[in-house]
């Protein structure tokens, strides 16, 4: 596996040198998480209902599942964004809000790669490790929302200010009035010689010109300061309707071995949200799987599961206080019906889930719920799982959106 990190290095790396300072870029807590379509089919999802939006060039999780987290996690994967992670500029605000297809699926198209060990302690059955692959777009998605376009607009328009060298305001700076007046003085002074007078007055002109230039970096660097702090907190929100397709497939290698692989997971699914524009979303799903091998963990091993189909359908609700854009909590329900063995039961997902961003473009979530079948855990279907997700590579270019 070590070709994963390898690509994962070259991706930080080609962030750095493609999103170059600029005055007019800013770097965006753009994080959505969790959002792998990877960790979705391999069965580690936090949650398998994902909320859409905007996102970094490069994200990575680390997933601790159960075991009253203490072992060492052995879930982890990347999501990244082709579309920025080679850029030759940062994407702009203006590219981000617009509602042609072409540039939604652009900006939200992503490719994910999770990894995930199946360790057999204490007994003579095989290891496994499964690789999930993924991709993942937009079909439909609405503007910013008000709050945003505002946010976006003044840092633009301090922007603006600093390329067109903003000058202080002399006009009460008392230094500068000091001087100003000094010169007149020196001006006005007829018992100076001309020599004597041109010496002095280009030294009081000296002064007038640096404190000036003193006065003109105060002011950009109070609207630099000002940017930062609306920066920071600054998410691209969005109000409407939003439709996102995604697809891929499992493979699983037996003993960490290629040549004891097997492809044991298809599906794709659309999710469509509905975010009121406050602190409610309403989010669905209808997803395809095709398992060749096998559906659920069956103790009795009498059931036949090979070549699997099933059908998903369910809903989620989050709720995350807009004002402070920190603490998210949501619960799901997602019910999965079998379409060709009469043999297997249909069964249901319920999760619950708590989000925390503990940083800008960083993010860590709990769950708690039922699942499926025992992915996830030793005894019965129960799901606890702590995942950590970074971004990078979160600069926009601000554009006025009036």
């Amino acid at each position: 596996m070590k070709y994963i990190y390898i690509l994962a290095i070259s991706c930080i790396y080609n962030l750095a040198y493609c999103q170059e300072e600029n005055n007019n870029v800013i770097d965006a807590d753009a994080l959505v998480a969790p959002s792998s379509v990877a960790f979705n089919l391999l069965g580690i999802s936090t949650s398998s209902i994902d909320k859409p939006g905007d996102l970094t060039s490069f994200a990575a999780s680390i997933q601790n599942a159960s075991n009253n987290f203490t072992s060492i996690p052995s879930n982890y994967g990347f999501e990244i964004l082709p579309y920025t992670l080679f850029c030759e500029q940062p994407m702009s605000t203006t590219e981000l809000n617009s509602e042609k297809f072409k540039d939604i699926f652009k900006q939200t198209f992503t490719f994910s790669l999770g990894i995930s060990n199946e360790l057999e302690e204490n007994t003579e059955l095989p290891q496994f490790t499964n690789v999930g692959i993924g991709v993942k777009f937009s079909i439909f998605r609405p503007k910013f929302d008000d709050d945003t376009k505002a946010k976006i607009n003044s840092i633009h328009e301090h922007q603006e200010a600093i390329n067109n060298n903003t000058k202080g305001n002399y006009d009460v700076d008392l230094v500068l009035i000091d001087y100003e007046n000094m010169r007149k003085n020196i001006s006005n002074n007829k018992d100076l010689g001309e020599y004597d007078k041109e010496i002095r007055l280009n030294q009081i002109n000296t002064l007038i010109a640096i404190r000036r230039q003193q006065l003109d970096n105060e002011a950009k660097s109070d609207l630099k300061e000002k940017i930062k702090n609306e920066s920071k907190d600054l998410k691209f929100n969005r109000k409407g309707f939003f439709l996102d397709f995604a697809a891929g497939g499992v493979i699983q290698f037996q003993d960490q071995t290629f040549n004891k692989s097997s492809v044991s997971k298809l599906g794709s699914w659309l999710t469509g949200t509905w975010d009121t524009g406050k602190d409610w979303s309403f989010l669905g799903i209808a997803r395809y799987l095709y398992q060749p091998d096998k559906i659920f963990a069956d103790d009795m091993d009498i059931l036949d599961a090979k070549n699997i189909s099933t059908l998903d359908g369910g809903i989620r609700i989050i709720y995350k206080e807009q004002s402070k854009q920190k603490l998210s909590f949501s619960t799901e329900g997602l019910y999965r019906s079998v379409l060709n063995k009469n043999t297997i039961d249909s069964s249901w997902r319920v999760v619950l889930n708590a989000s925390y961003d503990i940083g800008k473009n960083q993010a860590l979530s709990l769950t708690f719920g039922k699942d499926f079948d025992n992915s996830l855990i030793k005894d019965g279907n129960l799901i606890t799982a702590l995942n950590y997700i970074i971004g990078f590579g979160s600069k926009r270019n601000m554009n006025s959106l009036l």
